[in-house]
């Protein structure tokens, strides 16, 4: 049994109508209608690998990092209608 990558049905291999291939490894599907959006976009129901993701999160790593210059404290424009608002810078 494979699991269809549009609607997460179970597919039996055997009697599938419907299947496509994609980088190498065969997909099936339920119906028609989850091949055809497979084929329309197959990255968007592929799961990259966690080899790719390793990769990528270290090239491209998510934490905070120390090197960047902080924001701002106070802002950069004063509205002169606000009361109480500096006129003298």
């Amino acid at each position: 049994m494979a699991k269809d990558p549009v609607c997460g049905m179970m597919v039996d291999e055997a009697t599938a109508k419907w299947k496509s291939e994609h980088q190498g490894k065969t997909y099936y599907f339920c119906n028609e209608r989850c091949k055809k959006a497979f084929d329309k976009a197959p990255s968007r129901f592929v799961r990259q690998s966690p080899v790719f993701l390793r990769v990528f999160f270290w090239i491209f790593p998510t934490s905070k990092r120390s090197d960047r210059p902080p924001k701002a404290q106070t802002p950069s424009h004063v509205n002169p209608h606000y009361r109480g608002a500096r006129l003298d810078a």
